[in-house]
């Protein structure tokens, strides 16, 4: 399938957010019975803004096939199932409606139903292929529709 997307509206914008951070270290007393002047590094915490980078869009899309030739294709094998359908029906109707029971019977009846069921597989197969609107047909495989996405351009920094 082929996409196709156009963009509407679009805008990037910084987003904003607060946290702490570590801004350093420095040295701070922290005694012990043993070593009363000892001193320990502390990170330095402060708050700190972090920002980044975002992208809205509106954008159009539009999935369809890549060839036509297969939508088209399903459609005829649509058709063949359906005049097979009307045709089975003849010939199993025929073949098990015989009053002489074996095989022999039941294959000289189906045999004897093959010129109508020919007939009404090609009547049925026709008028399926003359009702498709190939148009209509081609317009079931597009899905057209407007959607919205954020995207990040930048990360937290």
């Amino acid at each position: 399938m082929a996409v196709l997307d156009k963009t509407l509206f679009s805008f990037e914008y910084p987003e904003v957010m607060t946290t702490t951070c570590v801004t350093g270290w420095t040295y701070r007393p922290c005694p012990t019975w043993n070593n009363p002047g000892r001193m320990c590094r502390e990170d330095i915490v402060l708050p700190c803004v972090k920002t980044r980078r975002s992208r809205f869009r509106v954008y159009a899309y539009l999935r369809y096939p890549d060839t036509f030739e297969d939508v088209v294709r399903s459609e005829i094998e649509r058709c063949h199932l359906i005049a097979a359908g009307v045709a089975t029906n003849i010939v199993y109707t025929a073949a098990t409606a015989s009053s002489v029971v074996g095989p022999q019977a039941t294959i000289a009846a189906a045999v004897g139903a093959i010129p109508p069921a020919l007939e009404a597989y090609i009547q049925s197969f026709w008028n399926c292929l003359t009702s498709l609107n190939l148009s209509d047909v081609a317009r079931r495989q597009f899905e057209a529709d407007i959607k919205q996405e954020t995207v990040r351009i930048t990360d937290w920094g």
